[in-house]
């Protein structure tokens, strides 16, 4: 499985368990980085390419669910 596909994976279950909501924030890039074992650039670029597919909102402050 491809590294944005394991990510979105993630957030979707999360969202369809209730665990994520609308407003709530993502785990920071340095915990996904550990979570699934990539690197910096690879977790922006995946947080980046989600978000264009309007599954959250990047604020300055955070990642946040839409």
């Amino acid at each position: 499985m491809k590294n944005i596909d394991r990510i979105r994976k993630y957030i979707v279950t999360r969202r369809e368990q209730g665990i994520l909501m609308p407003g709530d924030k993502l785990p920071s890039y340095k915990a996904m980085m550990e979570m699934f074992d990539i690197s910096y650039l690879t977790v922006s670029s995946i947080i980046n390419k989600l978000a264009e597919e309007g599954q959250f909102f990047v604020f300055l402050n955070g990642t946040s669910i839409g």
